[in-house]
């Protein structure tokens, strides 16, 4: 059994329609960045899955403690060098042990 979650590219939202997404989410998965500092609109038990980066950074973590949500968080490998610019990635592998681990978030 899969589970379809839409997906929303927050650039192309107002301020208020990101504000109403995060609000009314169940579940948001995300990358490491400025959008998800609208979890500051989420309800309590709001579930955020954040692909985290391999540095320590913690700002999502406590943003989700202070609105009462359920945080995961997902690390990514450590940063590499390529064509001048830092990146990182994360290994399917880890998705699909963490999505075995907490299946009962996407029932």
């Amino acid at each position: 059994q899969t589970c379809a979650l839409p997906i929303f590219v927050l650039s192309d939202y107002t301020i208020t329609d990101q504000i109403t997404l995060f609000h009314r989410a169940k579940i948001i998965v995300g990358a490491h960045g400025s959008g998800l500092n609208n979890l500051l609109f989420c309800t309590p038990n709001t579930t955020i899955i954040e692909i985290f980066q391999g540095r320590s950074d913690c700002c999502f973590y406590y943003l989700s403690q202070l609105v009462k949500a359920k945080y995961f968080p997902i690390q990514t490998v450590d940063f590499t060098t390529i064509d001048g610019r830092e990146k990182t990635t994360t290994p399917l592998f880890l998705i699909e042990q963490f999505i075995q681990q907490h299946k009962d978030i996407f029932l």
